[in-house]
């Protein structure tokens, strides 16, 4: 399974820009939610997929997610 599904089927948070390099294999996800705890949930499920899922940027209701497949 890849991240987009998962960000997806979550219906707490919205998408708001998604970016991709394929230089770094890097995906950057702007998010939009309802509180702070719905994007540090997404944050965990992707991290749960063995992603590694940081949280760049978060206020209220708004947060940046930094995604990369681990180093094998």
């Amino acid at each position: 399974a890849g991240i987009l599904p998962l960000v997806a089927s979550n219906t707490d948070v919205s998408v708001k820009l998604i970016s991709y390099s394929s230089d770094t294999g890097e995906m950057n996800i702007n998010v939009q939610a309802g509180s702070f705890s719905a994007i540090d949930a997404l944050r965990q499920s992707i991290a749960g997929q063995g992603y590694s899922a940081e949280l760049l940027t978060a206020n209220a209701n708004t947060g940046r997610l930094k995604i990369s497949k681990p180093a094998q």
